[in-house]
């Protein structure tokens, strides 16, 4: 089940790489930003921030998918998230994370010497 939602991620990451609209200058959300900031040198492609999700998809241009890993990794174990589940399979690093009530997840790709990574927080349902 985490596999089939890790590869449609990174399918939507393919996706948004190659359309134009995709390029339009979307900022990454602040609150996002305050417990993962942008990677050095990255462009944001798309965000959603609503109540119950904070998503930021960054394109991390020919930073190596081991560092753009390696720099979430270390900001999650320093803003106090713990991970749950690490998972590395070719070309794509995955981290299952938690806070409090907030769940997230954290994707790396990589693709034809290019880096892509996916965040997101999303608020726990149950009380």
């Amino acid at each position: 089940m985490r596999t089939k939602a890790a590869l449609c991620l990174l399918a939507l990451l393919a996706m948004l790489a190659v359309c134009p609209m995709a390029w339009a200058g979307p900022e990454m959300p602040p609150k996002l930003a305050a417990q993962f900031p942008q990677y050095p040198g990255s462009t944001v492609v798309d965000t959603t921030e609503s109540p119950m999700i904070l998503q930021a998809m960054l394109d991390c241009g020919s930073a190596s998918e081991k560092e753009v890993y390696d720099f979430y990794k270390k900001q999650a174990s320093t803003t106090g998230w713990q991970i749950m589940v690490e998972r590395q399979v070719k070309g794509l690093r995955h981290l299952m994370i938690t806070k409090g009530k907030t769940n997230g997840n954290i994707a790396v790709g990589s693709k034809n010497g290019r880096s892509s990574v996916a965040i997101t927080l999303m608020k726990s349902m149950s009380k």
